[in-house]
């Protein structure tokens, strides 16, 4: 994990969700209406792959990876993330000028894990759970105790395992939870994370048991007191085969960064990115442009001030975010690489992308140079917001350009 900064971009982009109303093809409960059963004192899931989501923000697709590969699944990490639309999606949210929502951030709600459900073979169901620790608790052991893992939404810094300072700070992180025993007051959680450079001294974040008071109080509890789970089940249908699932994620992919607002969630879209009547979301392409006509000389100097006063660093996070971008371009351009057989796009997309992804790099670099730049040095401030616009129109131009597809022979 990162720098301290961009962890509270996350979280207050996270964080300023309502309740989630889902489509009627997930299910959603409130925790109240589950059958009575005998719930054992202790279960484990056994054999739950792991997996490591790297110097990346993939906690949320290595936790899905590992209940795919748990299930029987032949996958990786980067076709989850690809699968998501990763790499190909990207938003705006006017609040937060010279800010972008790069892929991973924008690509992990529900319709999202809808559309890996049926591409797997699998159900998938939401639970938003009144601000009542008992009822999660017990809908979490009923779940795990017929080898259904949870994936659970926590602060990291609130794990009895991370060393204060290593990790991010009060940010949303996504772990498994794979097995509880109600005798030691222990829990068993997959942490993708763990043993990423955070000085946790574990070899693997497999398996890791802490007490049940720690998971109860590092829980992320949404703006309107709820907690939050999500489960995937096996229904022993097969999966699309590889070639067909890569085509339908890829077009659906292609919408994505066209800017198509129906192959993004819609709700995310209303509570976490201000998308209510009197603000068109910005996505995709869209985003795009209107990221670049917010680096105007107001914003700049009006966060130059404001960083200044405050010393948040905000171009800091401008920085950050761009390098998001930059890591997930080349990861999802190694992908195609590794695929170029099922698609005749593949290889084309695969260069533009890895060239797109030097870019995002260098725009990074332009935001930590403004960010540098003393806040009465206005002309040399503005100097560098016109490189980053002229950037970010060479970005545009290759987006364009993998839209456009390759050049008929």
């Amino acid at each position: 994990m990162k720098k301290k900064i961009i962890g509270i971009f996350v979280c207050m982009l996270m964080m300023t969700t309502c309740v989630i109303p889902v489509s009627s093809t997930i299910c959603q409960s409130d925790g109240k209406n589950s059958t009575t059963v005998e719930i054992p004192d202790s279960h484990i899931i056994e054999n739950i792959p792991y997996v490591c989501q790297g110097d990346r923000y993939y906690c949320i697709y290595a936790s899905i990876t590992m209940i795919f590969q748990y299930y029987g699944l032949n996958t990786s990490l980067f076709e989850v993330c690809f699968n998501s639309g990763v790499g190909y999606s990207f938003g705006y949210v006017v609040r937060y000028p010279c800010l972008g929502i790069w892929g991973a951030l924008i690509s992990s709600e529900a319709k999202d894990r809808q559309f890996l459900a049926d591409i797997y073979g699998l159900n998938y169901s939401y639970w938003n759970v009144n601000d009542d620790w008992q009822i999660y608790w017990t809908s979490v052991k009923e779940n795990i105790s017929k080898d259904i893992p949870v994936t659970t939404e926590i602060y990291q810094d609130k794990l009895p395992y991370y060393e204060p300072g290593d990790v991010l700070a009060h940010s949303p992180h996504t772990i498994v939870l794979s097995g509880y025993n109600e005798t030691n007051h222990t829990v068993s959680v997959h942490d993708s994370a763990a043993p990423v450079g955070n000085n946790t001294l574990l070899s693997s974040g497999a398996y890791i048991w802490i007490p049940i008071d720690s998971l109860k109080n590092a829980l992320v509890v949404s703006s309107d007191k709820k907690y939050l789970f999500e489960i995937f089940v096996d229904t022993s249908e097969k999966p699309l085969l590889k070639k067909d699932a890569f085509e339908l994620a890829h077009a659906r992919n292609i919408q994505r960064m066209m800017g198509n607002a129906k192959v993004y969630d819609k709700e995310f879209i209303r509570y976490k990115m201000g998308g209510v009547k009197k603000f068109k979301p910005f996505l995709g392409m869209h985003a795009l442009e209107w990221l670049k006509h917010s680096y105007n000389i107001r914003n700049i100097v009006l966060f130059s001030i404001y960083d200044k006063i405050s010393g948040s660093g905000y171009f800091s996070t401008v920085s950050d975010a761009c390098w998001w971008s930059y890591a997930e371009k080349l990861d999802m351009s190694q992908y195609l690489r590794e695929h170029v057989d099922w698609s005749i796009n593949a290889s084309f997309e695969a260069d533009l992308l890895e060239i797109e992804a030097d870019i995002w790099a260098f725009l990074s670099w332009k935001a930590y140079e403004l960010y540098y730049t003393p806040t009465f040095r206005i002309p040399a401030k503005i100097s560098i917001m016109n490189d980053m616009r002229d950037i970010l129109d060479v970005i545009i131009s290759i987006e364009e350009e993998i839209l456009h597809g390759p050049p008929s022979e």
